[in-house]
């Protein structure tokens, strides 16, 4: 089980062709952005870390993935904007 501060998005990744296929990604409003296994085992990996630059986030709010091309978008609404991490 992995505890989370405030979870606020989730998005899977499926794409047989991607590395990233199987994988979750979560927007947590503390300020993180994760990648996990798709089966919750394993290790929890932090993408980016709070703040207010460039490649760093303030209260997540949501994910969107494109599968198809391999996108994913997060809804950084504490900086007010969106961020395409691929």
């Amino acid at each position: 089980m992995i505890h989370l501060p405030d979870p606020t998005g989730i998005g899977i990744y499926h794409n047989d062709n991607s590395p990233f296929s199987g994988r979750m990604f979560i927007a947590d409003r503390v300020g993180y952005v994760l990648k996990l296994n798709s089966n919750l085992i394993g290790t929890v990996e932090r993408w980016f870390t709070p703040g207010h630059g460039k490649g760093e986030y303030y209260r997540p709010s949501g994910i969107a993935i494109d599968s198809q091309n391999g996108n994913i978008f997060v809804s950084n609404s504490g900086n007010h904007r969106i961020e395409k991490l691929r």
